[in-house]
């Protein structure tokens, strides 16, 4: 992210990260291997639409030249590799898929927790 906001010139003053996300990496610590392969899935599927929107923003940005936003598209044109890799694994590993679905189900609350705190911060 850094790397992006640097190619954007953009420089923040000192930001501070709400609970929620310490809370939910700290929250990593007790999770089971499933659970955390949950978690991971809503990340790496994040990808995704990541490199949609970081085609489309970059764009917006730039039509001649758009600059690359790492942040939202990490494998580049590798993506759909990366996926594919994801999902074999996904299918050799053998675990409680209830766990999963649960560790996938707390990744995305939190991510409507995040989105809560930090529109109101803006709201302040």
């Amino acid at each position: 992210m850094e790397a992006d906001l640097d190619s954007l010139d953009w420089k923040p003053g000192a930001a501070t990260l709400p609970d929620c996300v310490t809370d939910f990496v700290r929250s990593f610590e007790a999770c089971s291997a499933a659970r955390t392969v949950g978690r991971w899935y809503v990340f790496e599927g994040a990808t995704n639409g990541g490199r949609f929107l970081a085609e489309r923003i970059g764009r917006a940005l730039d039509p001649d030249e758009p600059p690359r936003l790492v942040s939202f598209d990490p494998y580049g044109s590798e993506q759909a590799e990366h996926w594919r890799a994801f999902r074999a694994g996904l299918d050799a590993f053998t675990a409680d898929l209830d766990d999963c679905i649960v560790g996938a189900q707390e990744t995305f609350a939190f991510h409507a927790t995040l989105f809560d705190a930090r529109m109101a911060e803006e709201a302040r």
